[in-house]
């Protein structure tokens, strides 16, 4: 019955439309040459992408599903999509041929095929067992830090300390971010190796160590969304004559408005006008200040200070190598930090996600402690 709201049949609807969408897909949009017939299918693939998410109950623990659900089918698999029929690029077009597995695995998990046509050799393809022992130990790391913070019945963590808005609440907050970005990509990697048999690149490569914004936006942070958005919208814009820092800032601002399209479909009937448009402004925003990075040549670390331990390279050189690159280490992420806080954390707080969140994913640690007599209450959402 729609819409769902309980999370874990949430789940294994996501699952069970991703294999009945990518057959449609691999069928009759990949293999299919150009004509009515197939632009006819793309409207409809592209139709059930945006009415997924709508199959949610978004006031339950259910909307992680709908935020799941407008990632992986309303934005990357839309963009893919439009990369194969534009301009007959990506990941769909490569495997347009390939087994139905692997395909799946371009269609519908965020990964990047390793070797692939937007992949790239120096990226490494990390093991199975390495990718599973990222996500496990994400994972568990991700609910120490719920647990942390989940709210009271009124909306309050247990220490005020950590409440929403606060310096650590917010720091905890942006972690739980990372962790379950990075830790989703380990997982989809983990079961793109495993189950499919396919090779994948790495998605995150260290962002809290990165140098410049550049380095953490183009290099380290989500590179399977980072390759896709180059290939669909940074490069045909360069291709075209765009400027490089015009090419940047539309970029952003593509990945703003799917951002802002993963709000909606999260938040459905509590999204108005306060919250509207902030995850937007954020990306644009760190767009513009990439830009500017690069303009003033900001953007590189510098050869002296690159992986240059205490002391190596000549006793104060490489002091002040090290100190230069802890300072800009610290600054780079710090500069991510204080904008998230007002334009990125402040509106998922707005509409309730960290109550709805942490119930969700605590919901099967609390069970396994009542079971093993430990009294701790289920506050369960829906």
């Amino acid at each position: 019955m729609l819409p769902i709201a309980d999370p874990g049949r949430g789940l294994a609807a996501i699952f069970a439309a991703s294999l009945a969408l990518s057959a449609f897909c691999q069928r009759h949009v990949a293999r299919a040459p150009a004509g009515p017939r197939r632009s006819a299918a793309v409207a409809l693939l592209l139709a059930a992408h945006f009415a997924s998410p709508l199959a949610f109950e978004t006031g339950t623990g259910a909307c992680v599903c709908a935020m799941l659900s407008a990632t992986l089918f309303g934005w990357w698999g839309t963009m893919k999509v439009l990369a194969c029929v534009l301009s007959a690029a990506g990941p769909l077009s490569h495997s347009a041929h390939a087994s139905p597995a692997t395909f799946y695995a371009a269609y519908f998990l965020p990964v990047t095929h390793a070797p692939g046509a937007c992949g790239d050799e120096a990226e490494g393809t990390p093991s199975a067992r390495a990718l599973c022992a990222r996500f496990v130990s994400k994972l568990g790391l991700m609910l120490c830090v719920l647990a942390a913070l989940d709210p009271r019945d009124d909306g309050t963590p247990a220490h005020a300390a950590l409440r929403a808005g606060t310096v650590c609440g917010d720091l905890l907050w942006a972690l739980t971010v990372l962790l379950a970005a990075s830790g989703m990509m380990d997982f989809s990697g983990a079961l793109a190796v495993l189950a499919l048999g396919v090779p994948v690149r790495e998605a995150f490569r260290s962002p809290l160590a990165a140098t410049s914004l550049c380095d953490f936006w183009g290099r380290r942070w989500n590179l399977t969304a980072v390759r896709l958005l180059r290939a669909c919208c940074y490069e045909p814009l360069r291709a075209s004559g765009v400027p490089r820092a015009v090419a940047t800032g539309a970029t952003f601002a593509v990945s703003g408005l799917a951002h802002e399209a993963i709000m909606a479909y999260g938040s459905a009937e509590r999204y108005g006008p306060h919250v509207s448009g902030r995850w937007l402004a954020f990306f644009v925003v760190q767009g513009a200040l990439c830009a500017a990075e690069a303009a003033l040549g900001l953007a590189h670390e510098r050869v002296h200070a690159r992986g240059q331990p205490s002391g190596a390279g000549g006793g104060a050189v490489g002091v002040l190598g090290a100190l230069e690159l802890s300072a800009r280490r610290l600054a780079c992420v710090g500069i991510v930090f204080a904008s998230a806080r007002p334009l990125f954390l402040a509106p998922a707080y707005a509409v309730g996600w960290p109550h709805l969140l942490s119930s969700s994913m605590l919901r099967v640690p609390r069970l396994v402690l009542r079971a093993a007599g430990v009294n701790v209450p289920l506050a369960a959402v829906g």
